[in-house]
């Protein structure tokens, strides 16, 4: 008998019974999104948006990426932000609810962010729109930017 000749027939069929198992089993299936309630309005354009235009004449708060809202837990306060390359201005309420109520204010005076909107595709810093934002204990923050250049 050769041992060594087993061993590879034992390794060989251990093989392809593992991946014909795997082929065989059935598909995972993404989790599922279950709305916890109704549809709740937490910003409208008409409303909530800050008056002004852009540089190109734009009426300025007009988004075109989901709106994004964090908690500082510094100050206890919850902003939300319609995410746009003009100047992303915030609204801000205790919470999270109060601002889907109305009870949140929009601070037109500030922004929270200012899209750069270079000129220069090698600054890599052209029209920009706020997309991820975390909030650390001692209320400084990151944020990660989407970039495009329109040449």
């Amino acid at each position: 008998w050769d041992l060594n000749g087993m061993m590879g027939m034992v390794d060989l069929w251990s093989i392809l019974w593992a991946v014909g198992s795997v082929a065989s089993a059935p598909p995972r299936l993404p989790p599922k999104l279950v709305p916890a309630g109704p549809a709740e309005l937490v910003w409208n354009q008409h409303v909530d948006a800050c008056p002004g235009t852009n540089k190109y004449g734009h009426v300025g708060e007009q988004p075109d990426s989901m709106p994004l809202a964090w908690h500082n837990p510094l100050t206890n306060k919850t902003a939300l932000i319609s995410a746009n390359d003009w100047g992303t201005f915030a609204k801000v309420a205790p919470t999270l609810d109060q601002l889907g109520s109305g009870l949140g204010q929009a601070d037109c005076s500030h922004r929270v962010f200012v899209s750069i909107n270079s000129s220069d595709p090698a600054s890599y810093a052209n029209h920009q729109w706020m997309q991820s934002v975390h909030i650390f204990p001692n209320g400084s923050g990151v944020s990660l930017i989407h970039n495009e250049f329109h040449g």
